[in-house]
């Protein structure tokens, strides 16, 4: 059930308001292609809970800018119709530098439930299905990580046929939760960015398409630095004094 080893590609952000976002979406939608989870151009809805120790090592690593960095996540896809689940997986997100490499296993919502107790899984049964879950109970095992909070937004996707590769993903509607299940409600989360603004995800290869570049200039495009987890476990310590991030 692996999709084949990482591959490591750039990974440059942006935050927009409604109207930045919407200019940008002007200059590039005639050569771009949904995605195939998409329903339409309304996208789908991006379900992540994060793993960490009560220590919060990995905010902690991305607050501290190291070259160097894991995320462990339950993803999955849910339509926006009705929150139902389309598809499962398990990733190791990995940050190298400049550079993004994602180690990816498709699973089913039996062993996603599973993985929600890591400490009293059959780690060995589990561990067979893909190198990815052996590698993720090793980082249990080492830094004693269980669930932590929930990650949810709707998510806009678009590759080019035309420069193999590339893929500019819109996230908007941001929300945070603690309740690490698999089926919250969206009622039980909250905003962590305005929801009039989007982060926006270029992602490419070797080098971006110049006609890109030329774009992003020309809107003043100011690239930033921002994790979804590491804002979802602010805010929710802020807010609701859920964490005590370290």
């Amino acid at each position: 059930m692996d999709t084949g080893q990482p591959n490591s590609r750039y990974e440059i952000k942006y935050r927009m308001d409604h109207f930045q976002r919407n200019r940008f979406i002007d200059r590039i939608s005639g050569i771009l292609t949904p995605d195939s989870f998409g329903e339409k151009d309304d996208g789908y809805g991006n379900y992540s809970i994060y793993y960490d120790n009560r220590g919060h090592r990995y905010c902690a690593e991305k607050e501290e800018g190291l070259a160097l960095r894991t995320k462990p996540r339950l993803r999955i896809y849910k339509r926006l119709s009705d929150f139902a689940p389309v598809a499962y997986f398990f990733e190791l997100k990995h940050r190298i530098d400049s550079r993004v490499a994602k180690e990816r296993a498709a699973i089913n919502g039996k062993i996603a439930q599973e993985l929600l107790d890591p400490h009293n899984a059959d780690i060995e049964g589990l561990s067979e299905i893909s190198p990815v879950i052996g590698k993720f109970f090793y980082l249990v095992r080492r830094y004693g990580l269980e669930p932590t909070l929930c990650v949810f937004y709707r998510r806009q996707a678009y590759s080019c046929e035309l420069f193999p590769g590339l893929r500019i993903t819109f996230d908007s509607f941001v929300s945070g939760s603690a309740q690490t299940n698999l089926d919250n409600e969206p009622d039980k989360f909250t905003p962590i960015l305005p929801h009039h603004y989007s982060v926006v995800e270029i992602k490419y290869n070797d080098r971006i398409p110049s006609w890109l570049t030329q774009v992003i200039n020309g809107l003043e495009m100011r690239q930033v630095s921002i994790s979804k987890y590491t804002t979802a476990v602010n805010v929710l310590a802020a807010r609701h004094h859920m964490f005590t991030p370290s």
